[in-house]
């Protein structure tokens, strides 16, 4: 109400024709551009299909796989290039069991029962002698028995989970998805979703347990220290 011009164009609203000299108020907004200058810098469509620089970069392909050509691989031993689709989260699991730590210790038991056997016999004794004459005072009655206590359960129950998995999944050149299990603690490099790998380990039942890999992405080794 009130207003004698339009605020878009100056027009007068009175029918007057506007005074000479005065353009629209200064809030109006520029016209659009016309067809000329759009067509000046839109650039055709034939000349972008044929850029040189996306001619020589060309389209970015999938991961390669690379099948394992090592000496072990008649064992078992595979590599896979591909790209990381899935991170499952971390959980923990058991150690694996290493036979040949456990042959190492019996023949290290055996060694010594034979050697050392009545040496053996008489600090077993000892202990156990011991042991009696702690059960006698209260005091460290009761913490000799937590102390055994514990040991036997810990011995019953096994190993403790303290060892840390991630699954992931990696998808090669092919379109085909592998299940890569990394079991320990990683202590170089890093896998996320979207990152081109190089794995290498064993091949369990079509599941490959990681020994070593590398991340193309960030350039980076990949270990894992296993327990």
């Amino acid at each position: 109400m009130g207003t004698t011009t339009c605020q878009a164009c100056g027009a007068s609203l009175t029918g007057a024709s506007p005074p000479s000299g005065k353009g629209p108020p200064p809030n109006v907004m520029a016209p659009p551009p016309s067809a000329t200058m759009i067509r000046s810098f839109a650039a055709p469509a034939s000349s972008r299909a044929t850029s040189p620089l996306v001619a020589a970069q060309g389209t970015p392909g999938p991961p390669q796989f690379v099948a394992g050509t090592s000496a072990l691989s008649p064992f078992g031993w595979r590599s896979l290039d591909g790209r990381v689709i899935q991170v499952e989260p971390i959980y923990m699991a058991n150690p694996d069991f290493h036979w040949v730590r456990f042959l190492v210790k019996l023949a290290i038991l055996g060694a010594a029962v034979y050697y050392y056997g009545l040496l053996i016999l008489v600090v077993l004794g000892v202990f156990l002698l011991l042991m009696w004459l702690l059960s006698k005072v209260p005091f460290l009655s009761a913490i000799s028995v937590q102390v055994v206590s514990f040991l036997l359960t810990r011995r019953l129950m096994g190993p403790m989970a303290n060892v840390p998995v991630r699954d992931i999944r990696v998808r090669d050149a092919a379109g085909q998805e592998f299940l890569v299990r990394m079991k320990g603690q990683l202590i170089s490099g890093s896998v996320s979703v979207g990152d081109d790998v190089l794995v290498e380990g064993w091949d369990r039942n079509g599941m490959l347990l990681f020994r070593r890999g590398y991340n193309k992405r960030i350039r980076t080794a990949i270990k894992v220290k296993h327990q």
